[in-house]
């Protein structure tokens, strides 16, 4: 007996699942293993970054816009996108190390959750250790990201968790943020951000692509910013201080981040 061949509708049906089954087969990360190396990519150095912006840049910062400048890195170079934020850094950075918001805050994030934090005075800093996951039409890349957070260099910089299985081959990053270095804009924060990665060989070039593209746009999370931005003035208030006084941000509505570095002073213009 021949058996019927499946109807268009059951066809098409499959064909709209497959998006939703590809992530089991592709999904390669793993906490049981480890990644096979210890970094293919020169991690950033925390503190900030070696530039001076043009006075065109500077302009284009006050009206808004993102400034773009390349980072010698040895042979080649990265990129190194900065902005002007309408907050003060304590804000920034709460929004920044506010891990379990990146999914609402950043695209395509569909998971981000802290396994470990610890504290390692010696080096002075703070180690946070973030699983991460991006989803791009229907596939999903995962990841381990050991962050590193210098409160007096106002800097985080990551790797990947070597110790764990990532679906990405390497990612490596920065954060840098000051109070702004212009006086009308006192209550602003000057945002410095940059990232290198490496991807696998067996994801989709049209997955590489976007991950490859994918940079982070602060306009994006303005709205959660202009949010943290009032809890943090209702507070001075409240405590009966003024504006001019830093006070340091200790969270509130919508803080759930492991908390921002005390911010040192004013550094690269």
């Amino acid at each position: 007996m021949i058996a019927p061949r499946p109807s268009l509708s059951v066809a098409v049906l499959l064909l709209l699942l497959l998006p939703l089954l590809l992530p089991t087969v592709l999904l390669g990360a793993s906490t049981d293993k480890s990644q096979g190396h210890n970094g293919l990519v020169k991690p950033f150095k925390p503190g900030p970054p070696s530039i001076r912006l043009k006075k065109t840049e500077v302009e284009k910062l006050r009206k808004g816009e993102a400034v773009k400048q390349q980072l010698s890195s040895g042979s080649g170079g990265r990129g190194l996108v900065i902005q002007d934020v309408e907050a003060p850094p304590e804000v920034v950075w709460g929004r920044i190390m506010d891990f379990p918001a990146y999914t609402r805050m950043v695209p395509r994030v569909s998971l981000c959750e802290n396994y470990r934090v610890q504290d390692n005075y010696l080096q002075g800093l703070k180690e946070i250790f973030t699983r991460m996951r991006l989803t791009v039409m229907g596939f999903n890349v995962e990841y381990f990201i050991h962050h590193k957070y210098f409160p007096k260099l106002n800097t985080v910089v990551w790797t990947l968790d070597y110790n764990r299985e990532s679906d990405l081959d390497d990612s490596v990053g920065y954060w840098h943020v000051i109070p702004h270095p212009d006086p009308d804009r006192e209550h602003w924060s000057r945002v410095y951000y940059s990232i290198d990665m490496r991807l696998k060989s067996w994801m989709p070039s049209f997955v590489k692509n976007v991950l490859k593209n994918q940079a982070p746009d602060l306009s994006k999370v303005r709205d959660n910013m202009r949010e943290a931005r009032e809890n943090w003035c209702r507070r001075l208030k409240e405590a009966g201080a003024s504006l001019g006084k830093r006070v340091p941000f200790s969270g509130g509505k919508g803080d759930r981040g492991v908390g921002p570095p005390a911010v040192a002073k004013r550094g690269v213009k």
